[in-house]
Parts: C-alpha cells; structure tokens; sequence
C-alpha cells in the first residue's frame, strides 16, 4: 500500500524544484494540478493557459477550484497536488494600531490592492504547493523576489504548515465539507 502522505510530499519537493528551476530559466513556471489515484499512482493533469489567465479573478479562480474539486471527487483521488504562484501581503509598520480582525480583512481580495494602496501591506510573490487528502492539508510557501533588471530571481525559505482538513478552508479545499467559495 502506498503512504499517500509521503508520496505527496515527494512530488510537493519535486513541483518546488521544478517550478524554481523554471523561474531561474525564463521567469515563470506553469501550473501544476495533480493527484493521487486508488491504484496509487501520481498522475499531473496539463491545465490549459487560460487557467494561468484566471488565477487573476477572484470568480475565475473560484469556480477553477470548483472544477478541481469536482474531478478529485469524480476520479476517487487519494490525495491531490496544487502549485502555482501567489501574492503574500505582510503588514508594513504604518499597520502597527490596526486590530488583527482589520487586518484579516485587508489581507484578503478585494481589499488586499486597498492596504497596499494605504501602505499598511507589502505585495511578496510566492509559489505556493498545496497538498491534501481527507485527513490533512500541507501549504509550502517560497517567497521570491525578482530583479528584472538583472533577470535575477532569488527565493527565500520554504514555508511549511500543515493543518487537518476539517479545519481548511478556501477554494483551495479539495476535500470535506467545501467551503462557501468551493462551490460553482
């Protein structure tokens, strides 16, 4: 029997390396979607470019996740795969007097442009993998910053956290109770 968990984590390194590799060569690296079948197997499933074009709407991307998650369901997957590049807002000191529920809210579309307008956050760009089954979902994070200049991309450390599925949330969420955004 495979060890869903640890079969995740290798291909979440693997997406990690090939996605830096990418940006190193030409800049941007291509989506990743990909899940684990009942026999075992990894498979990665090719997204055609119009989803990169809808990672930047808000509805686009949620009904994007919506027909992930409809086919992680259809297929029976053990556990699926999401890599793609992010936007990180991190509060500036101008943030300092804001309450943490204020700040919760800024950090989320469509209020995210408005505190880096307001100098309360400072845009990062991530790749983000995202790997889960029914049981757990794991989020890596690699903060990036690219000198265009220079044609220059340097990353930062990879960010782990893991959390049980039943407490995840997002369109992200492949598996459980989908949240509110899940749904088309």
């Amino acid at each position: 029997m495979i060890d869903v968990k640890a079969e995740l984590r290798r291909q979440a390194v693997l997406t990690l390396t090939r996605a830096r590799e990418s940006m190193e060569q030409i800049g941007a690296f291509d989506l990743s979607f990909g899940y684990i079948t009942r026999d075992g197997l990894f498979r990665f499933l090719k997204l055609p470019e119009q989803v990169r074009e809808g990672m930047n709407s808000g509805e686009a991307k949620d009904k994007i996740f919506a027909l992930m998650r409809m086919y992680v369901e259809a297929v029976g997957a053990l556990g699926s795969l999401f890599a793609g590049e992010m936007f990180l807002g991190k509060t500036t000191p101008a943030a300092r007097g804001l309450s943490r529920e204020e700040l919760n809210r800024l950090c989320v579309e469509p209020r995210f442009e408005e505190g880096v307008r307001r100098g309360l956050i400072k845009r990062t760009e991530a790749i983000h993998v995202v790997i889960q089954t029914p049981e757990f979902m794991i989020h890596f994070i690699q903060e990036f910053e690219r000198d265009y200049k220079l044609r220059v991309v340097t990353f930062g450390p990879v960010d782990e956290h893991e959390m049980p599925q039943d407490q995840f949330q997002g369109r992200e969420k492949m598996f459980g109770a989908p949240s509110k955004s899940s749904l088309l």
